[in-house]
């Protein structure tokens, strides 16, 4: 499997970097390369700071108001990864 087939795996299936490692864990049969956890950390790096930007261009979005932005974060997830 080449780098870019592990990159690409979980945002096609859109499933969390977490996700993708237990997937991964029962690939290997519980002795998982390491490159194989460096990768899982640099997925969950780089949905943290999708988070993070989608959140901020929902803070704009709806006039700044703080309090709508954070209420629809379980409904975010929902629909993004489960």
């Amino acid at each position: 499997m080449t780098l870019n087939n592990i990159m690409s795996k979980p945002m096609a299936n859109n499933i969390t970097a977490v996700q993708w490692l237990f997937n991964e864990v029962i690939n290997y049969n519980g002795i998982v390369p390491v490159h194989v956890i460096e990768q899982a950390a640099e997925m969950e790096k780089e949905q943290h700071g999708k988070t993070w930007d989608d959140a901020i261009t929902q803070y704009i979005a709806r006039g700044f108001n703080y309090e709508r932005t954070i209420c629809d974060f379980d409904e975010y997830y929902a629909g993004n990864y489960e």
